[in-house]
């Protein structure tokens, strides 16, 4: 009776860590792209690149600019840019494609390829005592090439050439 009840107990607590950890993960992997991203500019000649201004919060002012990044990209992928010609976004079936491999190694760092451009506009040190949340926040001008990532993804086969 003791090695039922030991061995239920031992289920017990080993589904709620699991499930802990699982939920976890996926409030973080939620939470990783949540930075502002608005269009800042459109270049005059039709090159395939949009210029966006993306905010990005952490602890450390790289993993802010990380972040601010990472958010860009996201938004670009499965949002759109509001405002410039990349309004639709690239992906447009975000729970079929947010865990394709070719996506997540673009998200992780692999973007890198595809900034032309990164500017900061603005680095800003919060402290908990004055803004209620303690770290750095960082405001960055990255100019995407649009037409490059999309190419890419099509070599991946995360989304299909337009009109096929």
């Amino acid at each position: 009776m003791n090695k039922k009840i030991g061995f239920v107990a031992f289920l017990l607590f080993a589904y709620i860590t699991l499930s802990k950890n699982l939920f976890a993960q996926s409030k973080t992997a939620m939470a990783i792209y949540n930075g502002q991203v608005a269009h800042a500019a459109t270049s005059q000649v039709n090159d395939g690149q949009v210029t966006v201004n993306a905010t990005g919060f952490s602890k450390s002012i790289a993993d802010a600019k990380l972040n601010a990044l990472q958010s860009a990209f996201y938004n670009v992928l499965f949002r759109g840019i509001p405002g410039s010609q990349y309004s639709a976004p690239l992906i447009t079936d975000e729970a079929s494609k947010i865990n394709d491999p070719a996506v997540q190694e673009l998200l992780d760092k692999g973007f890198n390829s595809f900034v032309t451009n990164s500017v900061i506009v603005e680095e800003d040190k919060k402290t908990r005592k004055v803004d209620g949340v303690k770290g750095y926040q960082c405001t960055l001008q990255i100019t995407i090439n649009v037409e490059g990532l999309r190419k890419h993804l099509e070599q991946k086969n995360v989304i299909r050439k337009f009109g096929f």
